[in-house]
């Protein structure tokens, strides 16, 4: 019976082995399908679009919570969407659209507001250009 007894020794060890192979195998498994499910959401995640520039001036209006001359509007929109790329000859006329036309905004002095807040022109400081 001894050779039993060792073959059966044996044979528990190799089965060790080989558990903790697939046991190895098995996590590197679950790695490779978390990935998977990463790559699969970000290819399906649609990409993040660039605003217009009339957005991108109202975001900002928003966010400041105060006014902005042109130059500051156009510093910020460069910064956060731009990438220093947008040139003030196409932020002018979009500002007069925002003013003229949408009504969005309005110029006080030499800054632009929300039209829309409480705390834009209405309460605002005079501008001595006014």
């Amino acid at each position: 019976m001894e050779p039993q007894v060792q073959r059966r020794r044996e044979l528990r060890a190799a089965l060790a082995e080989v558990d903790a192979q697939v046991e190895g195998l098995a996590k590197e498994l679950r790695e490779i399908d978390v990935a998977l499910e990463a790559i699969t959401t970000a290819a399906s995640a649609p990409p993040a679009r660039t605003p217009t520039i009339k957005e991108a001036v109202l975001q900002v209006l928003k966010e400041r919570g105060r006014g902005l001359t042109s130059n500051e509007i156009l510093d910020a929109i460069n910064d956060r969407f731009f990438g220093g790329d947008m040139e003030r000859t196409s932020l002018s006329p979009q500002l007069s659209r925002l003013k003229n036309e949408d009504k969005k905004v309005v110029l006080l002095g030499t800054q632009y507001f929300l039209a829309e807040t409480k705390d834009g022109p209405a309460s605002a400081e005079p501008s001595l250009l006014d």
